[in-house]
């Protein structure tokens, strides 16, 4: 009886002692099943994307070998425009992504906006780059002034230059208030006259 009461024991002991698993265990799993997914996927996709290669030049063979001369011709000609218009269409591409970094530089804007800006024409490339270059400066000095604000500095109420002594003596009295609130250090270099 003591060998059943053992035997329980050790099962109980067992059952109760099952891992648990983390958050970063699970996902970590997931991640490892959803990548043999993808390489499966990627396997089964180029198969058949050789295979459909395979069957598209097979048709073509059979299709020149029941064609007239002329059929040929024709057809042959049919390729060469249609391979002329696609390297075409691959040079303007990257003749626009081209004009679109040169744009991109000009405008001192990083290149990484290349991909949003890039279109089929000059014209549409620089209205999309002028439009966000004033974005993105507007946000920049947007968040310049708030990381100032958070310092306790007031963005965009500076004297607008330097004050000289003559520019100091022409102030009326509430400018030179103002100048005393926005700039104590300015205010009182001018105002002992050094």
């Amino acid at each position: 009886m003591s060998e059943v009461n053992e035997t329980v024991e050790t099962v109980e002991t067992q059952e109760t002692e099952t891992p648990t698993l983390t958050q970063e265990a699970v996902q970590q799993m997931i991640a490892n099943a959803m990548a043999e997914k993808d390489k499966e996927l990627d396997r089964v996709r180029n198969e058949y994307g050789k295979k459909l290669k395979s069957k598209e030049q097979e048709f073509q063979s059979i299709k020149m070998a029941n064609m007239t001369e002329a059929e040929k011709q024709a057809q042959e000609l049919e390729d060469a425009r249609n391979a002329l218009t696609e390297k075409e269409r691959l040079l303007l591409e990257r003749e626009n992504k081209l004009f679109a970094v040169d744009a991109l530089n000009k405008a001192e804007l990083p290149q990484t906006f290349l991909e949003f800006v890039t279109s089929d024409s000059e014209e549409v490339t620089t209205e999309k780059i002028n439009t966000l270059k004033t974005t993105f400066d507007a946000e920049v000095q947007k968040a310049v002034d708030d990381a100032f604000k958070a310092k306790g500095r007031n963005p965009g109420k500076g004297t607008g230059g330097t004050v000289t002594a003559a520019d100091f003596e022409k102030m009326t009295y509430q400018e030179q208030a103002d100048l005393y609130k926005k700039d104590p250090e300015l205010y009182a270099k001018l105002s002992t006259g050094n």
